[in-house]
């Protein structure tokens, strides 16, 4: 004999918290069993245990030995599939009937000839705690049940054992008490009280049959005296009983005249206590009065509150609307204040924007000698304009732009507009130097940090710009455009973007290109119509470049969908460094206003964009100073004689590089000798220290 589960595999329980409950081949007996169990052992684990007895289980004879091939629980090997699938169909109505009142069980079965002996097995093979295990409904006396007084006694004393009759508990043996006392039985049908209805059926089973025996004159003469003996020992107990309810009369009168005594005390009590409640109602009444005269009063300071709440709230809203006008006039006014004194600064820079100096003009063989006939590697830049050079005039570093000879003005026209741009100054427009008529060439001064094309696009030299010169950059550019457009008559420059904005050796930006739309014809040019409204476009989309590192392709609808979706982050070119968050929002929004559709719809230059660039620029520098302040000049960015970081380091002819401008001071003031040795020169000329230049720069970006 082995138990299993459905599979015939050994099975493993959590005996602490398990409840097996057995059950047989009667279906209905054993359900009221386990509703019994599920109702007493709430949040418990349960497990279905049965024993199956085949039919074909051979019972040895006394003195006959098993054979070899017969296993101890005399279970023959070979039995058809349809016996083995009997217990576990059984067993899955058990557990279907378990799950309807929402408990998951497990099963537990085994095959074996005796099912109480099959059932103390199992007891000892697992181990179990905790036993329930039905009472034959015709058989409720625990004498009469041959399987239930088995298990009681051969049941380890580790298993506390419940027997269940008709859904009522008829007996139970704690865990521990030991092997099963046949001397108990007594108790046990004393406890049958727990059931009245079994132990009254029981009875009156009992009188029925013995009241049979006597209409059938089964009773003997010895039964008959036996009875006799038995009335006379009635009429003692009822004399005695008597006697009982005599004294317990007695005790009775006592305790009624005591209650007597304490009705009468209460009934004074209760008299007390109807006076003081008389009293407490006319208070009451009195209370009420003067509850609804006060609650009369409450109403109307209620009334007069409101009309004083209406006429305050009229006061109020009278005094807002007066405010919003002040608010507003002094808005206006500011603006107007902020313009006038923008517009005296702009002036105090530049005190004469036209020069009436007459601008230099070069001949073409001084322009072929300054580049060197146009030396291709000193080609600094190429557009549908025209081609720039770099080159040194007359002692000066230039940039040299000469403009496509097609659709070209005569050259006394061409003289006369170079002269009047050559006029137009301001810190932040590129200038003029002069021109060669002759080869439609104009001259700037040369910027040696590039331009802002080169800086977003990482090309040849150039590093990216920190977020802290992008915004100085921006503001530069916008100062520039004020300029330009609040001049009588409104200068527009018609092509502002990334490549015509150039960075001079401490990043200041200089708008290039101005009025290359008046040397070249229009119709060669193949634009629309230049207005300022235009130029502020273009500024716009140059600030969404700056911001993003983007081509100017998509841009505007990339950075929309960024603010809309509060992700500017993910836009912004992670190349400047950390952007604060709310600069970077504002410039965006500014930008995007720049770029709006219809031209009503995009900013003033001065009270609208400037107001919020400048405040801008100032966070910006302060922000790059500090973090200079903090940071080592390289003692090789050095010069020896000023002591300053060099902004145009030159190598003299003993080894060391020294600033231009120092280097040189010190050779027209006669001397011939070197500032650091004190040793005489073999010559004195100077070369630039290229390497040491983009050091010092690449130094300065990174700060």
């Amino acid at each position: 004999m082995a138990a299993a589960d459905e599979i015939g595999q050994p099975l493993q329980f959590d005996v602490e918290h398990t409840i097996f409950v057995a059950v047989g081949t009667d279906v209905h007996d054993s359900e009221t069993t386990l509703i019994w169990a599920v109702q007493n052992f709430a949040g418990k684990k349960f497990c279905v245990l049965h024993v199956h007895q085949p039919a074909h289980l051979v019972v040895p004879q006394k003195n006959e030995e098993p054979s070899s091939n017969t296993p101890k629980e005399h279970v023959t090997k070979a039995f058809d599939e349809p016996e083995r699938q009997k217990p576990l169909e059984l067993l899955n109505q058990y557990v279907f009937i378990l799950a309807k009142l929402g408990v998951q069980a497990r099963k537990v079965w085994t095959e074996t000839n005796s099912i109480e002996k099959g059932i103390v097995e199992i007891i000892s093979q697992y181990s179990i705690k905790w036993l329930v295990m039905g009472l034959d409904a015709e058989r409720y006396n625990l004498k009469t049940s041959k399987k239930a007084f088995y298990v009681c006694q051969q049941a380890p004393i580790c298993c506390h054992i419940w027997l269940v009759c008709r859904g009522r508990l008829i007996f139970s043996r704690e865990g521990g008490m030991g092997r099963f006392n046949p001397s108990l039985l007594q108790t046990t049908e004393i406890g049958l009280d727990q059931s009245n209805h079994l132990r009254l059926d029981f009875v009156d089973a009992q009188q029925k049959e013995y009241a049979s025996d006597r209409s059938q004159g089964l009773v003997d003469p010895k039964h008959s005296n036996n009875e006799a003996i038995g009335t006379s020992r009635t009429r003692l107990l009822l004399r005695n009983e008597v006697n009982s309810l005599e004294s317990s009369c007695g005790e009775e009168v006592k305790k009624r005249k005591k209650m007597e005594e304490i009705l009468e005390t209460g009934k004074k009590l209760a008299e007390q206590m109807n006076k003081k409640r008389d009293k407490l109602s006319k208070e009451l009444y009195d209370v009420e009065e003067q509850k609804l005269f006060l609650e009369r009063k409450a109403s109307e300071y209620r009334c007069e509150v409101k009309e004083l709440e209406k006429k305050m709230f009229d006061a109020v809203g009278l005094l807002v609307s007066f405010r919003e006008k002040r608010d507003k006039l002094q808005i206006e006014h500011e603006e107007a204040k902020n313009k006038l004194r923008l517009l005296k600064n702009m002036l105090k820079m530049e005190p004469t924007c036209f020069h009436s100096l007459d601008m230099p003009t070069f001949s073409f063989m001084e322009i072929i000698e300054a580049t060197r006939n146009f030396d291709p590697s000193w080609k600094i830049g190429e557009g549908r304009h025209g081609s720039v050079y770099k080159g040194h005039l007359r002692h000066v570093d230039v940039a040299l732009k000469m403009l496509p000879s097609y659709g070209s003005h005569s050259q006394s026209t061409f003289q006369y507009e170079i002269e009047i741009l050559s006029r137009v100054r301001h810190p932040n427009l590129v200038t003029i130097i002069g021109a060669c008529p002759e080869s439609r060439l104009i001259v700037y001064e040369n910027l040696k940090n590039g331009s802002l094309e080169e800086h977003l696009s990482c090309k040849d030299r150039y590093r990216p710009l920190p977020w802290q010169i992008r915004i100085r950059v921006a503001a530069d550019i916008c100062s520039a455009l004020i300029f330009l457009h609040y001049n009588e008559p409104c200068i527009v420059h018609g092509d502002i973007k990334p490549s015509k904005i150039l960075l001079d050796a401490n990043f200041v930006a200089k708008l290039g290109g101005l009025g290359i739309s008046r040397l070249i014809p229009r119709e060669c040019l193949e634009i629309g119509r230049f207005t300022p409204e235009s130029d502020v476009y273009s500024l716009g989309v140059t600030f969404l470049r700056m911001l993003t590192g983007r081509a100017a392709s998509g841009i505007v609808k990339d950075v929309k969908c960024a603010l809309e979706t509060d992700k500017i982050g993910a836009v912004l070119d992670s190349s400047a460094g950390d952007w604060p968050h709310d600069l970077a929002e504002q410039l965006a929004l500014v930008a995007l206003r720049c770029c709006a559709k219809e031209k009503s719809d995009r900013p003033d230059l001065v009270s609208e964009l400037w107001s919020v660039l400048e405040p801008m620029r100032s966070i910006a520098s302060a922000s790059f100073s500090g973090s200079k302040q903090h940071s080592r000049v390289p003692a090789h960015f050095t010069c020896p004689i000023f002591q300053e970081m060099m902004k145009d380091p030159l190598i003299a002819a003993d080894g060391f590089t020294y600033e231009a401008d120092a280097i040189k001071g010190w050779f027209k003031s006669g001397h011939d000798t070197s500032p650091m040795t004190n040793l005489k020169l073999e010559h004195c000329n100077l070369v630039p220290n290229y390497a040491l230049l983009n050091a010092i720069q690449e130094w300065q970006l990174q700060l």
